[in-house]
């Protein structure tokens, strides 16, 4: 079995929610390789702005795709 996968920030989209909304229309994809600042330069801004609350938020906002 093939598992595709993307860039992330190569896919549309600024925020998490539209983030989440292309991924939906792509349900073979099965991994995702994000680089935050790339991703969603309007939440990560800079790395000092990196932490474990934010990481979980991603990660429940992501859950929900």
């Amino acid at each position: 079995m093939i598992r595709l996968g993307v860039r992330g920030h190569d896919l549309p989209g600024n925020t998490l929610e539209e983030f989440g909304d292309t991924l939906s229309k792509y349900p073979q994809l099965r991994h995702i390789q994000c680089a935050p600042m790339k991703s969603f330069p309007n939440i990560f801004t800079s790395s000092d702005k990196l932490s474990p609350g934010l990481a979980l938020h991603v990660c429940e906002s992501l859950k929900k795709i």
